[in-house]
């Protein structure tokens, strides 16, 4: 397994608290920023999801990622709050470069830590999810959080049918205390890759 940080910047305020000339120029460059950093290679993907952004970084190092938003605007007054997430990759990864694709599906599993698996039905995952590494365009990506109780599956499908089939039909979802959600996720920067081995 490979470690990856993915950062997220969470609205902290509403935006009644700032002016709206005022929100306008640190939301620019706050994006300028991450721009920035994505044409110079300091962030290893960009994307969008619903209207976070969402970047990842292959360092180690949580206070060098920290360190590269010490100017950030929108972080200094306060209207926006950076959540750096530890990942765990039990599939796929990411590859620095030009996307040749920006819009995949994301399937976010989560868990509210209620019961523990058994291990009959990890075998059922385990089956479950082997067809859907081996199907070229399938699952392209996926990783559970060290800091939280979600699994991230990044799907690159053009019909959000079948990422809901695929979704639902998940034996995960049998045990108490599973849930899960569908989003859209536009890459601006970065691209998802499936390694050689699958």
């Amino acid at each position: 397994m490979s470690s990856l940080k993915f950062v997220y910047f969470k609205p902290s305020k509403t935006t009644a608290d700032f002016s709206h000339t005022s929100l306008q120029l640190t939301e620019k460059k706050h994006q300028d920023l991450i721009y920035s950093l994505a044409e110079n290679r300091k962030v290893a993907a960009v994307g969008k999801l619903d209207s976070e952004f969402i970047l990842v970084f292959n360092s180690k190092s949580e206070s060098k990622i920290e360190n590269l938003f010490t100017e950030d605007p929108a972080l200094q007054i306060g209207q926006f709050e950076m959540v750096i997430s530890p990942m765990l990759v039990d599939f796929g990864g990411i590859a620095r470069g030009a996307a040749d694709k920006n819009e995949y599906w994301v399937i976010s599993y989560l868990y509210d830590g209620t019961n523990k698996p058994k291990r009959s039905s990890n075998r059922k995952f385990k089956r479950y999810m082997r067809p859907l590494k081996k199907k070229k365009g399938g699952l392209l990506f996926s990783g559970g959080f060290d800091t939280r109780p979600e699994t991230l599956w990044i799907m690159n499908h053009e019909n959000e049918a079948e990422v809901i089939n695929i979704a639902e039909n998940n034996p995960i979802l049998t045990r108490p205390g599973y849930s899960y959600s569908i989003k859209r996720l536009y890459l601006m920067s970065g691209k998802f890759f499936v390694p050689e081995k699958y």
